[in-house]
């Protein structure tokens, strides 16, 4: 699987980059220059936060349909709650967050799919 070993390799990269921020951090507050040790360490804990953002989606094994059926999940979700048309027009007020991003893409793909 292609994706997991990118996020692996991207995991190994943040933290490089997070060892790095950290060393020149401390480097700084040695230095005395607190406003720049505060600014690098800062950074240093965004990143890790995003690498361990990362690793914990490597470990449950991501949000997106294994079997590549997303789509008809969605509108077979859509049916069952009864929620059809809700965002039909697209500009209705009821429609937003996830449900008109996910207008959107089905209109999107419908607009491919037709050869507009």
């Amino acid at each position: 699987m292609k994706t997991f070993i990118d996020k692996e390799k991207k995991v190994a990269r943040l933290q490089k980059r997070e060892d790095r921020l950290v060393k020149k951090g401390n480097k700084a507050v040695d230095e005395g220059r607190e406003r720049k040790a505060d600014r690098l360490l800062g950074r240093a804990a965004r990143v890790e936060d995003r690498k361990i953002k990362i690793s914990e989606k490597l470990k449950s094994g991501g949000s997106v349909a294994k079997d590549g059926k997303w789509m008809q999940k969605a509108a077979a979700s859509i049916k069952r709650r009864g929620t059809e048309g809700k965002c039909t027009p697209i500009t209705k007020p009821g429609c937003t967050g996830k449900a008109k991003a996910l207008a959107k893409t089905f209109k999107k793909i419908a607009a491919k799919r037709k050869g507009k």
